[in-house]
């Protein structure tokens, strides 16, 4: 019997590129990688999840059988984030090509061993564009501006509109609903005036919320905010959501699984953006 019930367990050896990953089997912390996993019974399914700062966790299934060959797994570095800053604010932002949103930008995902195009378009102006990359030892986010010329009213709208939004107070994103603004605090015509025709209380609401862009590197996709399902398809634009740091997980129906989960936080006034792919 005993002989039986040792040939019914396996050793995996598991290491990565790069080694010295955090191993857990079944969630359970395993060791430092390069690893041996013993007493894996045949048949059985398990879990193995890998951490290693600046690389994506990634999680592996699989079945226990005899005569397993060593595994390797390859660990993908963290995307590299570009933070765009503009004046004036609201200029749109293309990367190698594609509409990411206005400034100010948050874009997230970007592939660090490739060189990037990010342009920037404002009215009628001519387009600037930089182009940024990542070496060996380079902080993930990398932090770019530009500045295009404005006119003397174009600044007045600026001006009162970042006066009605600040201070920015840090907020929940789960919070109460904004009591309802009694009528004989509405805003006078010039106060109107100031912010070109728009409402500052309602500049200030909107300007509490931020956006998400999610695109997807696939033909098919569902895209999934926090466990909810907020898109069929393979790009969401401008979805509106409170100040906080949401978790964007994607399924990809032909594949039959889903994507890790990015960490993606979305700051009050902004566009954040993240690229998953498969």
């Amino acid at each position: 019997d005993s002989v039986m019930e040792a040939a019914a367990e396996i050793t995996l050896a598991v290491s990565t590129t790069p080694p010295n990953a955090d191993l857990f089997l079944d969630g359970v912390y395993a060791g430092k990688t390069p690893a041996s996993l013993k007493n894996l019974e045949i048949g059985q399914g398990y879990v193995l999840g890998f951490e290693r700062d600046g690389y994506d966790i990634k999680e592996v299934n699989i079945m226990a059988e005899a005569d397993m060959a060593p595994m390797v797994v390859r660990l993908e570095p963290l995307g590299g984030i570009v933070r765009v800053d503009t004046t004036p604010p609201g200029v749109e932002i293309f990367v190698d090509g594609d509409s990411q949103g206005v400034t100010p930008l948050t874009i997230m995902g970007l592939e660090r061993d490739l060189t990037h195009e990010v342009e920037a378009r404002y009215l009628e102006q001519e387009a600037q564009s930089k182009t940024v990359s990542w070496a060996d030892g380079d902080e993930r986010m990398l932090e770019i501006g530009f500045e295009f010329e404005v006119e003397e009213e174009e600044e007045a709208v600026a001006a009162a509109s970042e006066a009605v939004t600040r201070p920015r107070r840090q907020r929940s994103r789960r919070r109460a609903a904004p009591a309802a603004r009694p009528q004989e605090t509405a805003p006078s015509t010039s106060e109107s005036a100031a912010v070109g025709g728009l409402d500052p209380f309602a500049v200030a609401q909107e300007m509490e919320q931020g956006r998400l862009n999610v695109r997807v590197n696939s033909d098919q996709a569902r895209i999934y905010v926090d466990g909810n399902m907020v898109k069929d398809g393979t790009v969401l634009l401008g979805h509106t959501l409170d100040e906080g740091t949401y978790e964007v997980r994607v399924y990809f129906p032909k594949l039959k699984r889903h994507s890790d989960t990015r960490a993606v936080t979305v700051r009050a006034g902004e566009t954040s953006t993240v690229r998953i792919a498969p």
